[in-house]
């Protein structure tokens, strides 16, 4: 989240509806952890749109940061991840699948609290 290009995030609507979990929503805050699940950052919800994967913009893509920010590689990577995801939930992949489109602002960045020197390892 320091180099503030990520602000936005996509997920499948079957795998929330799957899990029961509901949908994010503006003014949610989430706390975002990195993979050994150490805090990063706290998150703000901004805007949630569920439209069909083939028309996510390259608008979107470029927010959500990821890769060279293109929408070829947004739609390369996320119908990898969503075509794992969806098989064990027993579903496929399909283009006209609905995807959750959440924009957000990071309202605290933990490397950038006030008083914190720089880290030593």
């Amino acid at each position: 989240m320091a180099a503030g290009r990520k602000r936005a995030t996509a997920g499948a609507l079957w795998s929330y509806e799957a899990e029961d979990e509901p949908l994010p929503e503006v003014g949610d805050l989430s706390v975002i952890t990195d993979w050994s699940g150490a805090p990063r950052c706290v998150i703000r919800t901004t805007e949630v749109e569920v439209v069909p994967f083939g028309e996510v913009t390259a608008e979107f893509a470029a927010t959500e940061g990821e890769g060279d920010s293109s929408l070829g590689y947004w739609r390369a990577v996320h119908e990898r991840a969503f075509t794992r995801e969806l098989a064990e939930l027993n579903r496929a992949f399909d283009p006209a699948m609905p995807v959750v489109c959440e924009r957000f602002e990071v309202v605290f960045d933990i490397e950038s609290r006030p008083g914190d020197g720089p880290r030593r390892g």
